[in-house]
C-alpha cells in the first residue's frame, strides 16, 4: 500500500471527525511517516507505510481516544479542541471564530492547528493510537542513537512500553548476545547496547507471535534487556553462546543456548532448558522443569509449588538443593559417576522427601549427582 492509498482509506475513516480535525490527523500522521523515513533511511516508505497500523484500525482507535474510551462523548461534542480552549469555544479558533462558518481565515487552509483531545496533545494521541509495535512489523529494523556519552563507537537501542495484547508468543533469537529479561507491569519494553552499528530486527507476524533477532543483517547489540508483559504466554529464547538469564518470568519458557549459560531467578509456568556446553542454574520455578545438557552441569533449587523435575546430563553434574518442604520422590541413574544423597534411600536409586508427591528424574552418564538439603 502506497502512502497515498494509506491517507486515502485512513481519511474515509474519520468521518466522525469535522473537517478541521480530520485535516489535522493527516498531517501529523503525515509527519510520522516523514519521521519515520527519516530514523530508519535504509527503509523504503512503502515498507514504513505497511508496518503502521491499518488505516481502518487506526481511525477507530483515533476516534476511541477522543471519545474518551467510553466517556459518552464524540469528537463533535466538543472532546476536540484547539489550543485548550474550553468544550464552548471547541469549534472556534483561538480567537473565537467559528470553524463551522463557511468562510474561514487563510492561516487555517493553509497551516497545521494544534488541537488537543480531551485535554492531550493530538500528537500523543495519534502516537497511542497508532499502537508502537506495527511500526516494527515485518523485519523492521530498530536502531537509535545512544545519548549517555558512551561514545560514537556504541549504540543504545530502547523501546518502552510497546502495546502486544494480541501477542500470545515472543521468541528472540541471537547468536552472541546476551539475555536478560525481566516481568513487566505494562507492554513490552527492550534496552540494548553495542557497537554503533549494532541494531535489532523486530517482526510480528499477526499471528500471534512476536520475533525479535539479533546478527541477521546486522551486528549484534552486546546485551539485550526484555520486560515481558503477564499477557505473553509463552516465551522462547535461542542463542548461540551468549547467556540467558530470567529474573522472572510468568508463563511457559523454552530456553536453548549452545555454549552460553542459562540462569533462571523465577518463573511461573513450565521451564524447558537445553544446553550444548553451558551450565544451567534453575531456582524458585513453581510448575514443571526439564533441563538437558550434553557437557554442562545443572544445579536446581527446588520451589515447595513445583510439580515434576527432569534433568538430563551427558557428562555434566547435576545438583539437587531441596527445602524441609520439598515432597518429592527422587529416582538418578549414572554410569560411571557417584551419587551423594543426604536423604536415606528407598532403594538403590530413590530417595522419598516429605511425601514424595513430586516425580524428580535426574540422570547423568559420566557425570556425578549430589541431592542435599538447602
Amino acid at each position: 500500500m502506497t502512502r497515498s492509498e494509506y491517507m486515502e482509506r485512513l481519511s474515509s475513516g474519520l468521518l466522525d471527525f469535522d473537517e478541521d480535525s480530520r485535516r489535522d490527523i493527516l498531517l501529523e500522521i503525515e509527519d510520522h511517516i516523514d519521521e519515520l523515513r527519516r530514523q530508519n533511511p535504509q527503509t523504503s516508505e512503502d515498507e514504513i507505510v505497511a508496518g503502521l497500523e491499518p488505516p481502518e484500525i487506526l481511525a477507530k482507535s483515533l476516534l476511541q481516544e477522543a471519545e474518551g474510551e467510553g466517556s459518552g462523548s464524540s469528537p463533535r461534542d466538543g472532546k476536540g479542541t484547539i489550543d485548550g480552549a474550553s468544550p464552548a469555544d471547541a469549534s472556534g479558533s483561538a480567537d473565537g471564530e467559528s470553524f463551522a462558518s463557511n468562510e474561514k481565515p487563510e492561516k487555517e487552509k493553509t497551516g497545521k492547528a494544534k488541537i488537543t483531545i480531551d485535554g492531550e496533545d493530538l500528537s500523543d494521541v495519534i502516537k497511542k493510537a497508532l499502537d508502537l509495535a506495527g511500526m516494527f512489523r515485518r523485519s523492521k529494523i530498530f536502531r537509535e542513537k545512544g545519548a549517555d556519552g558512551q561514545g560514537e563507537s556504541s549504540r543504545n537501542l530502547n523501546m518502552k512500553d510497546i502495546a502486544v495484547e494480541s501477542v500470545e508468543r515472543i521468541e528472540v533469537r541471537t547468536k552472541s548476545s546476551d539475555i536478560r529479561v525481566y516481568l513487566s507491569p505494562d507492554g513490552l519494553s527492550l534496552k540494548a547496547h553495542g557497537e554503533e552499528s549494532s541494531a535489532i530486527g523486530i517482526e510480528d507476524d499477526e499471528k500471534g507471535t512476536l520475533t525479535v533477532s539479533t546478527g541477521r543483517d546486522h551486528r549484534e547489540p552486546e546485551s539485550v534487556e526484555l520486560w515481558i508483559p503477564l499477557s505473553v504466554d509463552e516465551l522462547s529464547v535461542h542463542s548461540l553462546s551468549g547467556d540467558i538469564e530470567i529474573i522472572d518470568r510468568v508463563g511457559a519458557l523454552a530456553l536453548q543456548t549452545a555454549s552460553g549459560d542459562i540462569r533462571v531467578e523465577a518463573c511461573d509456568g513450565d521451564m524447558h532448558a537445553s544446553t550444548a556446553s553451558g551450565d544451567v542454574s534453575i531456582r524458585g520455578c513453581s510448575q514443571s522443569i526439564s533441563v538437558k545438557t550434553a557437557s554442562g552441569n545443572v544445579e536446581i533449587e527446588t520451589d515447595p509449588r513445583c510439580v515434576e523435575i527432569s534433568a538430563r546430563s551427558a557428562s555434566g553434574d547435576i545438583r539437587l538443593l531441596y527445602d524441609d518442604d520439598f515432597d518429592a520422590l527422587v529416582s538418578w541413574t549414572t554410569t560411571s559417576g557417584s551419587v551423594d544423597c543426604d536423604v536415606k534411600r528407598s532403594s538403590t536409586r530413590e530417595a522419598v522427601l516429605g511425601s514424595g508427591l513430586s516425580p524428580v528424574k535426574l540422570s547423568t552418564s559420566s557425570g556425578d549427582i549430589e541431592v542435599r538439603r538447602r
